[in-house]
């Protein structure tokens, strides 16, 4: 019992220090105080950087939450062992053409630029902690360095390498066009001396200010992204500045600029100026404006005032009348489509626009019926619907009341089995009517549940061994997924678009060591931060077609799904440290989805879907067969209507 205690306690001694020593070691591995820079560096420092103005640096007095913008770089120097200036300047783009080369290395997923420079970095691992590189740059995607390579840093207690290599230049171009075109193009408020349509090369990554100008048009601003090695594509509409002054002799007028009326009928001011344009020059003062619609529109009639000398637009928004229509079938299952709203079966009342409409009803057995209907504003209009049975139709020479067709089959016993021309002819005239009514609708997931089994053994065994740690969140491999994916539907066409979420992955917890190959292992050790995870982040997207029957609405698609395999934290022997890698694993899929709406007639209508995905093509890494199901939102433009 004694030993077992004396071994605890110097078991808990040791660690303590071996934290402690880590924890000294981390600290004189990280920079020393700042410097107020008192001069410019040499000019062997400025190959890589320069000033905006006369080739003067900017100096920087503090790092906190310091940004760059497009562009920008940040010099470290270091004047002493444990002292470093800060200077501000902008990227020199010849340095990428210079010999020795520039090298780029990429600032880690969990850093920020604040937080890697305030770290000093080594050529090699080197307990001489005063050996660090003088001059480092950064920006806040890559730190820069003239032919040192590679880079290392210590973190945690441990040496990592920074993933980079020889640098090209990364710039991006913008393709600009505008309406009206020979608009001047300022880039971060600079005059560039180019007129739209134009394109602005040898831009930098990063985000820009564009603004467009063109006299007697207002200007636009407008943020954009570059993306290095791409072309950006940018419109701009410009809106004319039409604050124009009118004078007649020695008295002042305005214009009035009005809306355009959704049917022909004209303005009329003051009772007796007809108006069939947008455009007219009034006295200044009170005017009475009235439009008088058709049954379909809100009528208008109302007192506006003009300033003297100044251009008054009338923003008015002319407002539909509605009316009531019920429309009541025999038999009760009726089918009955309205051009523009849908199908449904059985008894319906809709609220419709005041207009015309044409509308058809059809059910098997039944000649089928079209005709119109015209919905009065205000007004309940009541449209029965009796359907004429087809006596024979089986024609097979006996009349259906005879031979109880088609309520059995056989001859003088019900209705011959339909031929399969039939059976296509029918189901091709329900798709087509079907196509003509589907209008836009819109789901959006609510929650959900995702399951993947990948059809590789090996890797699949390779996964097992990161199961037994914390699954839950949005993986997009085995857990919940909320507001996950998105689809709209229309005419019969289905799109799914399904964002690529990752907020938790597959914990590796296992006390023992895995080793994948000769040069690469996975170990758990949470002394010093090392909990490897697996993460599975994928994007997704799908067309296809979809058919909607009563409360019941089946896909199918084809989509394209990018997807990584990422290991974070795997060791590697060569690189003596903890690294990352990612595999590529994108693939192809074949879709079919069935909801069940949980509520018809209604705008907001939610449903439960199940998914199913069924990989074909090349593959990467691995296939996989997918599963999600749960709840969504189904947002209808005309929604269904049915009752069983």
């Amino acid at each position: 019992m004694v030993m077992a205690v004396y071994r605890y306690l110097l078991m808990v001694v040791l660690v303590g220090a071996i934290a402690s020593v880590a924890d000294v070691r981390s600290g004189n591995y990280r920079i020393g105080p700042i410097v107020p820079a008192t001069e410019a560096p040499e000019q062997f420092d400025t190959d890589i950087i320069k000033g905006r103005i006369d080739s003067i640096l900017t100096p920087v007095d503090s790092i906190s939450g310091l940004s760059v913008r497009p562009g920008e770089l940040i010099l470290r120097k270091k004047v002493e062992d444990q002292s470093y200036t800060f200077y501000r300047g902008i990227l020199d783009t010849t340095a990428f053409t210079l010999n020795p080369p520039l090298y780029s290395f990429k600032i880690p997923y969990w850093a920020r630029l604040e937080d890697m420079l305030r770290y000093r970095f080594y050529r090699e691992p080197s307990d001489a902690i005063g050996s660090d590189e003088v001059v480092v740059y950064f920006d806040d995607e890559r730190i820069y360095s003239r032919s040192v390579f590679p880079l290392y840093y210590y973190r945690n207690g441990i040496w990592f390498p920074l993933s980079g290599g020889t640098s090209r230049k990364p710039v991006g171009s913008l393709a600009l066009h505008s309406n009206p075109p020979d608009a001047d193009v300022y880039v971060n408020g600079i005059q560039t001396g180019l007129l739209t349509p134009c394109t602005v090369d040898d831009l930098l990554g990063g985000e820009y200010s564009i603004e467009v100008r063109h006299s007697d048009y207002q200007f636009f601003r407008r943020t954009i992204r570059v993306i290095p090695d791409s072309t950006v594509q940018a419109s701009f509409e410009l809106i004319a500045d039409v604050d124009t002054v009118f004078i007649s002799g020695n008295a002042p007028y305005s214009l009035l600029l009005l809306p355009e009326p959704p049917s022909d009928f004209p303005y009329v001011v003051d009772d007796s100026l007809r108006i069939y344009n947008q455009k007219i020059r009034l006295p200044a003062g009170e005017h009475r404006l009235r439009w008088a619609a058709d049954a379909r529109f809100e009528s208008l009639d109302t007192i506006i005032e003009l300033p003297p000398g100044k251009v008054t637009y009338f923003d008015y928004v002319f407002w539909r009348r509605f009316g009531i229509v019920r429309i009541v079938p025999f038999p009760s299952d009726v089918e009955v489509c309205i051009d523009g709203f849908g199908c449904a079966t059985g008894e319906r009342i809709e609220e419709l626009p005041a207009d015309h409409y044409n509308f058809s009803a059809y059910r098997q057995g039944f000649r089928r019926l079209r005709s119109d209907m015209h919905v009065l504003p205000d007004t309940l209009t009541f449209i029965p619907i009796d359907l004429r049975q087809v006596p024979d139709a089986d024609a097979d020479g006996f009349v259906d009341s005879v031979d109880l067709c088609p309520d059995r089959y056989g001859l003088y016993n019900g209705c011959p089995t339909p031929r399969l021309k039939t059976g296509f002819t029918i189901m091709a005239r329900e798709i087509r009517e079907f196509v003509a009514t589907d209008s836009l609708a819109f789901g959006i997931e609510l929650a959900g549940v995702v399951l993947k089994t990948p059809t590789n053994r090996q890797f699949r065994n390779f996964l097992s061994v990161f199961s037994s740690g914390l699954t839950g969140g949005v993986n997009n491999y085995r857990g919940i997924n909320f507001l996950n994916s998105f689809n709209a539907t229309f005419r019969g066409f289905f799109g799914m678009a399904e964002l690529g979420q990752w907020t938790a992955g597959l914990q590796y917890r296992r006390q023992d060591t895995l080793y994948i190959d000769s040069t690469h292992f996975v170990y758990y050790d949470s002394l010093f931060n090392v909990e490897p995870k697996l993460y599975i982040p994928s994007t997704a997207v799908a067309l296809g077609f979809h058919y909607h029957r009563s409360r019941f609405d089946i896909t199918w698609a084809i989509g394209y799904q990018w997807e990584d395999i990422i290991i974070d934290q795997l060791y590697s022997v060569p690189e003596n440290g903890l690294v990352r890698v990612v595999f590529d694993n994108d693939w192809w899929f074949h879709l079919i989805e069935m909801q069940l709406d949980l509520d018809q007639g209604s705008v907001f209508t939610p449903s439960f879907y199940t998914r199913l995905k069924f990989s074909f093509g090349e593959i990467k890494r691995t296939r996989w067969m997918a599963i999600n199901f749960g709840l969504q939102l189904k947002i209808f433009t005309r929604p269904y209507r049915s009752e069983e």
